[in-house]
């Protein structure tokens, strides 16, 4: 009879370890999402248009 106690009570303490890896690796799961979707947004790349400088010129000359 105690031997039956003991192993019902290993049972209990194997599913309450399973339980809580199980949540451990959920919240490792969202925390990784989370940062692939900062590196993500910091890795986008953004257009934009900057005038720098600008060139005028003209022709001089004589028609053919």
């Amino acid at each position: 009879m105690q031997a039956k106690k003991i192993l019902k009570q290993r049972e209990r303490e194997r599913d309450q370890t399973m339980l809580n890896y199980h949540e451990e690796k959920k919240k490792i799961e969202a925390e990784e999402d989370r940062l692939l979707a900062v590196i993500e947004a910091a890795l986008e790349i953004k257009q934009h248009r900057e005038r720098l400088f600008a060139i005028r010129w003209q022709l001089q000359g004589q028609p053919l």
